[in-house]
């Protein structure tokens, strides 16, 4: 079964509020709205449908790494991407298995929260 799944990366290289980056991060087809830089930590948020959250990790990964300089931190025992809860930041556990509130499969939405002083870029296309 198919279901949204709704996630943070942490991304480390390129600036992710540099204008030319988010064009680079818009042609290789993000679309989500949030991306963050505070303190020096950046973190890029997705919204995937995938089986598995593992696999939209994966694939949310390769996205953002196929621009130059950008690479997303992964468990450096597993190598599995590393995800995160975009609204609390706590680690989300891969092979859990979420339960959907809506019959069409999306996780819950959750309020959004600001981490420090974070600066925002987004994007104007919508996700696929």
């Amino acid at each position: 079964m198919t279901r949204t799944y709704e996630f943070s990366v942490y991304a480390e290289g390129a600036d992710l509020t540099a204008a030319s980056t988010v064009e680079q991060l818009e042609r290789a087809g993000y679309t989500h709205p949030a991306a963050a830089a505070s303190v020096g930590i950046q973190a890029l948020v997705f919204s995937r449908p995938a089986e598995r959250l593992a696999d939209a990790a994966e694939s949310a990964a390769a996205e953002a790494e196929c621009i130059a300089e950008v690479w997303i931190a992964r468990n450096v025992r597993s190598g599995a991407v590393a995800v995160f809860d975009p609204v609390t930041m706590e680690p989300m556990d891969l092979d859990a298995d979420p339960t959907p509130t809506d019959p069409t499969g999306a996780m819950p939405a959750r309020p959004q929260r600001r981490i420090g002083r974070s600066q925002h870029i987004g994007s104007p296309l919508p996700l696929r």
